[in-house]
């Protein structure tokens, strides 16, 4: 699939959602697809998450968080250091109505 093609816009330059003294949280833009596929990819880190993923995967992943702001406002967030080094993910996602814990985007 060409680069871009049936995917959900990521930004360019993301707002910043929380700045802390040393990290910061922040919506997800295209530089981070290729730090998130590595991320993704390193065997232990995705050791409690099913193991690792491949870019295709990853890149799908990636798009669902940011279709899932789009939609609700809230996603799992990008986390990067202040001088903007791509750390990993934290937050929650919308979980639907039948979820155990119900839904989370009321």
């Amino acid at each position: 699939m060409p680069k871009g093609r049936g995917r959900t816009a990521l930004q360019q330059k993301a707002p910043i959602m929380n700045d802390t003294p040393r990290l910061r949280l922040r919506c997800w833009h295209e530089a981070d697809r290729e730090a998130f596929a590595a991320m993704n990819a390193h065997p232990e880190v995705m050791l409690d998450l099913g193991g690792p993923i491949n870019r295709a995967t990853s890149d799908a992943k990636l798009d669902r968080y940011a279709a899932a702001f789009n939609r609700y406002g809230f996603c799992r967030w990008a986390v990067e250091s202040r001088d903007e080094n791509f750390m990993g993910c934290v937050g929650v996602m919308p979980s639907h109505e039948d979820h155990p814990l119900g839904p989370t985007s009321r």
